[in-house]
């Protein structure tokens, strides 16, 4: 709440800060796992009060499966992994442009490790160095 007791003037002010925040956020230097990080912190934090826990509960039990004890909350990193699998994996399947650009983009980054094996299978630790950077390899090092 404002101090006159309305709350129209700290909503723009709040909206005007996270406007701020996320242009600065958007345009940093931070790589795409680097930005995830705080964005997870953040919104982990929420998750936990929404569900009735407090803000500190540990994210190891809320974001780990629920196989090993944890909530099974996925993380914001983690949807973002799943999106970008989905519409690699749809447009892959296509008969577009994209398909084509993200097969040559396998083809290369296979060329480029020099194994026989499938690059995905391979681990992104030991071979990752050898890619040059593109969205397969993204998704090869997030998966």
């Amino acid at each position: 709440m404002s101090p006159d007791g309305k709350g129209t003037k700290q909503l723009k002010a709040t909206i005007k800060k996270a406007k701020e925040f996320f242009n600065i956020f958007i345009n940093s230097s931070m790589s795409q796992q680097a930005k995830f990080t705080p964005l997870d912190s953040i919104t982990s934090q929420t998750k936990c009060v929404s569900v009735g826990l407090n803000r500190h509960f540990p994210r190891a039990i809320l974001h780990g499966p629920s196989m090993l004890g944890g909530l099974g909350v996925p993380s914001s990193s983690q949807k973002n992994t799943k999106d970008r699998l989905n519409y690699f994996l749809f447009n892959v399947h296509q008969s577009s442009t994209l398909s084509v650009k993200f097969e040559i983009s396998i083809i290369y980054s296979q060329i480029e490790i020099g194994l026989f094996q499938q690059f995905f299978s391979a681990s992104y630790h030991t071979y990752g160095y050898l890619v040059f950077p593109s969205y397969c390899v993204q998704l090869w090092q997030e998966l």
